[in-house]
């Protein structure tokens, strides 16, 4: 899947750029998330609340506790119905207001898009059934907050909250739509 392609692709480019600067640290991660999305009253639009969201992401933070991360995370199956495996990725800048010796509080701010592949689902015995859903792209802006606990080392677990604001979003039935997750990862820190 392309969307698997651009997350690795991702991190990579973050290692590289902290060869490349006076970084403090690099973080490598991947993740499971479940998505929250409300329901329209016509029901005519699929929600985003079921299913398994993996992500994988990684962050540059440079000294002073700010720096740029991204993340990819996308449905691990199709909705029920509709044949869409809808992904999310973000680009955003990130705070670490304070750290204390294994616990990092972040936050995250920055914009993304919505990636919903094309799907054409039909049920031979009911054709009435038949959904045609094209391929589409959604601008987004993005907040989230994170706790990183290191549990080993530089391996830290990062329980996870995210809210995606979809402009025009006529994919799924809400605008906000809500991600919590819990991310495993690795800090590469800086010599």
């Amino acid at each position: 899947m392309k969307v698997r392609h651009f997350g690795l692709v991702l991190v990579v480019l973050l290692a590289m750029g902290a060869l490349q600067c006076a970084a403090q640290s690099v973080d490598a991660f991947v993740g499971v998330n479940w998505l929250g999305a409300g329901t329209n009253n016509s029901g005519a639009l699929p929600a985003t609340s079921t299913g398994v969201f993996p992500s994988l992401g990684a962050d540059l933070m440079l000294p002073g506790g700010f720096g740029i991360g991204g993340e990819v995370a996308w449905r691990s199956t199709s909705i029920s119905g509709s044949g869409q495996q809808p992904a999310f990725w973000d680009v955003n800048l990130i705070d670490h207001p304070f750290s204390l010796i294994k616990i990092v509080p972040e936050i995250q701010a920055g914009v993304g898009g919505e990636f919903k592949a094309p799907a054409n689902t039909c049920n031979a015995l009911s054709p009435s059934t038949c959904v045609n859903s094209p391929f589409g792209n959604g601008f987004l802006v993005h907040l989230g907050a994170g706790v990183k606990v290191y549990i080993v080392g530089n391996v830290f677990l990062r329980p996870e909250a995210h809210v995606y604001f979809v402009h025009n979003n006529n994919t799924f039935a809400s605008g906000p739509v809500k991600r919590f997750g819990v991310s495993l990862g690795y800090t590469f820190r800086a010599l």
